[in-house]
């Protein structure tokens, strides 16, 4: 009797994901990779552009997606970076940070874990030592209300 070996199908094609299918190749899985999923700029990125030439004080910037990073990245620099500099600026993790770090800006990110409720509270915990009174929140077009 033969062997059945793991198939593993990855719905996107990211670059982020290169790493886990090396892993699961190496594991002994097939892989198929299958570009299912799709994520673009939303229509109101220039909007966010526009927003970002003036940032009142008391103000953050949040978002729970690398791509939503990745996004504001191409967007805002280097033509806002004075500007991103100034701000305090939030991700849910790591990996949503990972390009504004590596812009060499400071990202802060809870250490409690990962998720949209800890990065409430870790913007929580840090707001009045920072004097914050808004945050800008990126999300996509289908986020929650």
């Amino acid at each position: 009797m033969s062997e059945t070996r793991p198939f593993l199908i990855v719905a996107r094609s990211e670059p982020t994901d290169d790493d886990l299918i090396r892993a699961a190749e190496a594991e002994g899985c097939d892989v198929a990779r299958l570009e299912l999923f799709e994520t673009r700029p939303g229509g109101q990125v220039d909007a966010l552009a526009e927003r970002l030439k003036k940032v009142e004080p008391g103000t953050a910037v949040a978002w729970t997606s690398r791509r939503a990073a990745a996004v504001l990245a191409r967007t805002a620099l280097p033509s806002r970076r004075a500007t991103l500099e100034s701000v305090p600026l939030f991700a849910v993790g790591d990996e949503s940070a990972a390009p504004f770090r590596a812009e060499g800006l400071a990202v802060s990110v809870p250490s409690s874990g990962i998720g949209a409720g800890h990065l409430a509270g870790h913007l929580i915990e840090h707001a009045r030592a920072l004097g914050l009174k808004r945050v800008l929140f990126l999300h996509g077009d289908r986020a929650l209300p």
